[in-house]
């Protein structure tokens, strides 16, 4: 049966009982930190779940019994929860595509911003006059990801740049357009990109701010 549990599940189920009371042994400790993490998972991720037969159900795993609900039932019970994430993950992936195509219709009027085939769009902040950027060149940059509400996934501007070849840069991103955003720019080069929608990462607009500090 395919219940589709992530591996700390697993792992919990030979962890020892739930109800353990021993949280100073390595044992115990390793034990408590299996169930918090499931724990805290399942709440961060707001499943509707009774903990108290999702307890009884690690125990009797673990002591090899029956379980309490036949196969075919969880089967189905396991189905039905698979389609439900399935359609609210559908409907979400949806709505933000329009969200984001809405915005990028909206971006594209705005003054300096210029619009690539592929639907990427980008502005310069501050031009530079340094070196261009070559498919073999390696490149020293700064970036700050975001999305559209503001909120920062990450930066290297607080910290050390970035150095990668513009022939790993597709790995290291995971974004073909990005890199030819970034072949489009010069040492000195301040941009601001946006990136069009994709299911991979949520059918969200990524901002990108990237800073070319160096080119060889």
């Amino acid at each position: 049966m395919k219940l589709g549990w992530s591996i700390a599940l697993a792992a919990l189920l030979v962890a020892g009982s739930a109800f353990a009371q021993d949280t100073t042994s390595d044992k115990g400790k390793l034990s408590y930190a299996m169930g918090f993490q499931m724990g805290s998972r399942l709440s961060a991720q707001k499943q509707d779940v009774d903990i108290t037969t999702f307890t009884k159900a690690v125990q009797d795993a673990f002591a090899g019994r029956e379980p309490s609900v036949p196969i075919a039932a969880m089967q189905e019970a396991v189905q039905k929860y698979e389609q439900k994430m399935k359609a609210a993950q559908d409907k979400e992936l949806a709505d933000n595509k329009r969200e984001a195509d809405a915005f990028l219709a909206s971006n594209r009027s705005k003054q300096g911003i210029v619009a690539l085939p592929d639907g990427t769009q980008y502005r310069v902040i501050d031009p530079g006059n340094g070196r261009a950027i070559a498919p073999t060149s390696e490149v020293t940059f700064h970036v700050r990801v975001s999305l559209t509400s503001g909120r920062e996934i990450r930066s290297s501007f607080v910290g050390e740049p970035i150095k990668a070849k513009v022939s790993e840069m597709g790995n290291l991103f995971g974004s073909k357009s990005l890199v030819e955003v970034i072949q489009k720019m010069r040492v000195g080069d301040h941009w601001m990109a946006y990136l069009p929608p994709d299911p991979a990462s949520g059918n969200q607009v990524y901002v990108w701010e990237i800073k070319i500090v160096d080119v060889k």
